[in-house]
């Protein structure tokens, strides 16, 4: 019995599976999370306390030493100081003695203690000297002041003449021919200073009115932003000044004192 052998069809080749890339895996490893802003806060304020905690019970202690020192050498400085009251009242003037209580010269003995210990810390650590601080480069330091121009020094002077003229009429009737009250005016800006050489018409006025014209003499002075005030004559000797203390001129000079020795 013959078979049938029928041939196979030859095999057909495979067709290639599409290459599929291989995918990276992403980097999702990250760095170790830093201490969070909060918990620095916190770590800063526990410190904080510790510290302030540390500096109260320190203070509370010392204070406490401190009262317990005070405590034992009170007694003591007291009755010292008792023995020696007696001694320094045998000393003073019975006035004085009448006048200051106990506790007013304890107190003075305390104000003199205090600054002779701060003489004595003075004098033992002397501050460090101190050195002129020169301008860095680039800096133009500041000029001094101008002196005064001619115009500015006239204004002022005619200003201060002006205050004068209402006593002119005075030395009129006192017989003088020519009365002149103001010769000549000068400034110190640094010191904030007029000085005017009076005339000879000041010997003329009587003292109120040699007082009443250094008064209106010295407010205009005021007005003109100068806070010194001074007077002389034709020698240099000082007439008046203006006042340390009060709103009123010192008048020192009234009267012109003749050397009549020079002569003999």
């Amino acid at each position: 019995m013959s078979q049938d052998h029928t041939p196979s069809p030859d095999p057909q080749p495979s067709e290639p599976s599409p290459s599929v890339a291989p995918v990276s895996p992403k980097a999702t490893a990250k760095s170790p999370p830093k201490a969070s802003t909060l918990q620095q806060v916190k770590q800063f304020l526990q410190t904080a306390r510790s510290v302030a905690t540390t500096l109260g019970s320190t203070a509370v202690q010392l204070g406490k030493q401190v009262r317990a020192a005070w405590n034992v050498i009170q007694p003591k400085v007291q009755r010292g100081w008792e023995a020696i009251l007696p001694k320094i009242r045998g000393i003073l003037p019975q006035a004085w003695n009448n006048r200051l209580t106990d506790r007013m010269m304890t107190s003075g003995a305390i104000a003199l203690s205090v600054l002779l210990f701060w003489l004595t810390i003075s004098l033992l650590f002397p501050g460090r000297p101190t050195v002129a601080k020169t301008p860095p480069a680039g800096v133009v330091a500041r000029a001094p002041k101008p002196a005064f121009a001619p115009a500015k020094l006239t204004a002022i002077q005619n200003q201060l003449v002006e205050a004068a003229e209402p006593y002119a009429p005075a030395l009129t009737e006192s017989g003088l021919e020519a009365p002149k009250l103001i010769d000549w005016v000068r400034v110190n800006s640094s010191k904030e200073q007029l000085r005017v050489q009076m005339g000879d018409g000041w010997y003329g006025l009587d003292s109120a009115q040699q007082d009443q014209l250094a008064n209106e003499l010295w407010k205009r002075s005021l007005k003109l932003k100068f806070s010194q005030l001074e007077l002389i004559d034709a020698a240099g000797k000082q007439l008046a000044r203006s006042p340390v203390v009060g709103a009123k001129m010192v008048v020192l000079r009234r009267q012109l004192q003749l050397n009549l020795s020079a002569g003999l």
